[in-house]
């Protein structure tokens, strides 16, 4: 079976803030690599209470748009982007659309984080602060690998299997997605906002872990 699966919730709060809750956000951690499902607000200081380093995580999957299942997609990037120093330059993010419509105007040549952007990339304490983290001139930008999916379509690496099924949430004005991840350690299905269906439990049939 290889190393066991690794599911850490970081967050299983709903849109009102609080104390002891952070957004919806789930990571499965698969060998020496990771992946997020849903960044919702506090996912990523969750990360680092998990003791989870954020440049091990290669791949992003959004069940859906609403802001307790996104918000933080930008703290995340750009945080693992700036400490990683040139190792974590490069993203894969997937989700329904238009999640390259909200990657493009956050992270775009015009998106709302451009002047962070070019002030760490191009400011001399900054790119100080790079060097120190052991990043080589000169600095890169995000690169941000942008795939929407839809019902049925599969992404696969050297370590695992995700596949995607239907999710009923808010529909017709949000896609939503379910996930099953597959690996040699293990299987685990991640619905996402959704009412029960006949469809969702077969989806996770023989999965180990249902989140």
């Amino acid at each position: 079976m290889g190393e066991p699966m690794r599911i850490v919730l970081l967050g299983t709060g709903t849109p009102d803030p609080r104390p002891q809750r952070a957004g919806s956000s789930t990571y499965v951690g698969v060998g020496d690599a990771g992946v997020v499902f849903d960044l919702g607000p506090g996912a990523t200081r969750n990360l680092a209470i998990a003791g989870i380093d954020p440049i091990s995580i290669g791949h992003v999957f959004f069940t859906h748009l609403h802001f307790d299942h996104s918000a933080d997609y930008a703290h995340f990037m750009l945080s693992r982007w700036d400490q990683g120093a040139g190792a974590a330059d490069e993203l894969s993010v997937y989700g329904p659309p238009p999640i390259a419509r909200m990657t493009e105007r956050l992270f775009g040549r015009d998106g709302a984080f451009e002047p962070d952007l070019l002030a760490r990339v191009n400011h001399p304490m900054s790119q100080q602060a790079f060097r120190n983290r052991g990043g080589v001139m000169p600095r890169g930008r995000p690169q941000i690998s942008v795939q929407e999916l839809r019902i049925g379509d599969v992404v696969k690496t050297k370590g695992w299997v995700v596949r995607t099924a239907h999710a009923q949430h808010a529909q017709p004005y949000l896609t939503s997605l379910a996930y099953r991840i597959d690996a040699q350690a293990g299987s685990v299905v991640i619905s996402g906002d959704t009412k029960p269906l006949p469809g969702m439990a077969e989806f996770a049939r023989d999965a180990h872990t249902l989140v």
